[in-house]
């Protein structure tokens, strides 16, 4: 009877489509923003920010996520096409912001960027190789009253009230947020079809949404809310980020087989071995396991290996 749910396993993934979206969100305006109805939480724990961004040449230092309520608030990145960037600013100065330059950012180029905490020190990865290593500060502030958005910004939060802050111009094609430190160590950087949400998500989107859509629901465990071109507060102008852009995507999923979970380019024992150790579960160090994405490995899974043993096309 094994053997039938196999090969039944089987038959069912050598027909079955796997499409994921390629679409992307274009901020191509400095007032460009989305209001995000909620806020992160870290405690005094590790943390990650990450995303498959495309900076536009020319763009000026500018906000692609921030959460703050006045001045004494550290959950913002800024960067512009020249590397220099502003992240985590505390109380709006040595005392918390990390200032810098990344040397040889890919300028109007798709990229994967994150910004971990772990431990005492913060780290900035390009492409999954380390660039720059600071020591950390130490500020958080979880406010509940905090304003968040993606892109255009305005401080305040009904204290000290200010303009708006320009977003940065270029394309999101996914952003994560989480109460973890997600790297230690240089990686290869996540497809989008293999980031997914579990207990340390704080906030993602996919921008996979239609062109128009108004509202989009994040798909981490908080399913904030978040506003396309609505300002955190009134008083600036705002505008909406385009939705649903496609050519000049980045591929949702690597160019190697599913099964192939070692990314070695063929399918084998190694892979094999894989799937049995992470059975029911999908480990944080081993998501290709799932090789399906329904968010468990199993027997599906397993077929998938067989099916496609040998080297990958």
């Amino acid at each position: 009877m094994k053997r039938m749910a196999i090969i039944g396993a089987v038959a069912a993934f050598a027909t079955s489509a796997h499409a994921q979206n390629s679409g992307f969100a274009r901020f191509s305006a400095t007032s460009d923003t989305i209001r995000i109805q909620g806020n992160t939480v870290f405690g005094f724990g590790d943390y990650t920010y990450e995303a498959r961004i495309r900076v536009a040449t020319g763009s000026a230092l500018g906000h692609i996520i921030s959460e703050q309520r006045d001045s004494f608030e550290d959950k913002s990145i800024q960067l512009d096409s020249s590397g220099n960037y502003i992240m985590s600013g505390c109380n709006g100065g040595p005392t918390g912001d990390f200032r810098g330059t990344i040397a040889g950012l890919p300028m109007g180029e798709w990229m994967h960027f994150a910004y971990v905490h772990r431990g005492s020190a913060v780290y900035i990865y390009i492409n999954g190789a380390l660039v720059e290593t600071r020591d950390h500060i130490g500020c958080y502030g979880d406010w509940a009253d905090s304003w968040m958005s993606i892109g255009m910004f305005r401080y305040g939060a009904g204290y000290i009230p200010q303009g708006a802050s320009p977003s940065f111009l270029g394309d999101l094609d996914w952003i994560r947020v989480s109460s973890s430190a997600r790297y230690t160590s240089d990686f290869t950087p996540p497809f989008e079809c293999e980031i997914r949400s579990d207990a340390d998500t704080q906030l993602l989107l996919k921008f996979n949404e239609l062109a128009g859509t108004p509202t989009l629901v994040d798909e981490s465990p908080n399913l904030f809310v978040c506003d396309v071109g609505v300002p955190v507060a009134p008083g600036v102008t705002a505008t909406a980020p385009m939705l649903g852009v496609i050519e000049g995507g980045y591929p949702a999923c690597g160019a190697q087989c599913t099964s192939d979970v070692d990314q070695n380019q063929t399918t084998d024992g190694n892979d094999l071995a894989i799937i049995l150790a992470s059975w029911g579960g999908v480990p944080k160090g081993s998501p290709r396991a799932d090789t399906n994405g329904d968010g468990v490995v199993d027997d599906l899974d397993l077929a998938a290996v067989l099916h496609a043993w040998g080297p990958c096309p």
